[in-house]
């Protein structure tokens, strides 16, 4: 509501409205209605700038985003659902301007080519709409079978309501609901961006460990040893029954002797996840030599 006060303007002609801009060379009378509104202003934004809100999280009117995705999985995808990136929405045989200004996307149905390329939707997209979505930084989602490890996950195929367990997934979780939604299925406020560390292809150490030697190799066979756990350097498994020298590992054992098992492995993750040693510290046993 307007703060209304009457003052005399050069003339003495009696003004109602103590908002009136000042005209050009005209003496400057400030109101009292006007100058108290000033303050009053000020003090408010003060108050903003300097006290903290009291919920800051139902304050907010919105979820954050960054970009718009069109809908395109045929289904309706609910809030914190998941669409694999397809394309840009907006291609190069639409108008320059509009094609250069755009960054929305094209949204479909996680396939295993949207490994690390999806968007969480801000909203509920229905069908053939477009709406907003988080495609970096920290969101909310439900994720499915998380397990020890290192703490990633990734598209689950097929799939538009969450994202499923991957050590070498794109999306980091933070922190994840100690209740299930359902068997397998959590509530997890994750950060999404790629994590060289775990990424696919990137190599790693890791730990083995309850080697169980099948055959430790003589001088007509080749030795088989079984670990029962690989685990990354601060001893979350990922991976169990792993036997190196199989495919599809790469590491090769010699064709013939006897080996001793190891406790160190060099590999990587691949994009679904799983461990691939292309190297261990198992250490072939010499003997002396015949006379």
């Amino acid at each position: 509501m307007a703060i209304r006060s009457e003052y005399t303007a050069r003339g003495g002609a009696a003004v109602a409205d103590a908002f009136r801009k000042v005209r050009s060379r005209e003496p400057l009378r400030i109101p009292a209605a006007a100058y108290n509104a000033f303050i009053d202003a000020a003090r408010a934004n003060r108050e903003r700038s300097t006290a903290p809100s009291r919920d800051p999280i139902a304050g907010s009117r919105s979820l954050r985003w960054d970009v718009l995705v069109e809908n395109g999985s045929g289904e309706d995808v609910p809030l914190f659902g998941v669409l694999g990136v397809q394309r840009k929405l907006v291609l190069l045989n639409q108008p320059e301007e509009r094609f250069l200004r755009s960054r929305d996307v094209l949204g479909r149905v996680p396939t295993s080519a949207d490994f690390g390329k999806f968007v969480i939707a801000a909203e509920p997209i229905p069908a053939g709409r477009i709406g907003r979505a988080s495609s970096i930084g920290v969101t909310i989602a439900r994720v499915k079978d998380i397990e020890g490890g290192p703490r990633f996950c990734d598209i689950d195929e097929g799939e538009v309501n969450h994202l499923v367990y991957n050590p070498a997934g794109n999306a980091q979780i933070l922190w994840q609901a100690a209740q299930e939604i359902e068997a397998g299925l959590r509530w997890c406020l994750l950060r999404l961006g790629p994590r060289p560390p775990v990424a696919p292809g990137v190599m790693q150490f890791f730990t083995l460990a309850s080697p169980n030697v099948i055959n430790q190799g003589s001088d007509s066979s080749e030795a088989v040893i079984v670990y029962g756990f690989v685990d990354d350097l601060e001893f979350n498994t990922l991976a169990t029954d792993l036997d190196p020298g199989a495919p599809p590992h790469h590491w090769r054992r010699p064709n013939l002797g006897r080996v001793d098992p190891g406790d160190m492995a060099m590999g990587y993750f691949n994009p679904e996840g799983e461990v691939r040693i292309a190297w261990c510290n198992e250490r072939p046993l010499m003997g002396a030599c015949d006379t």
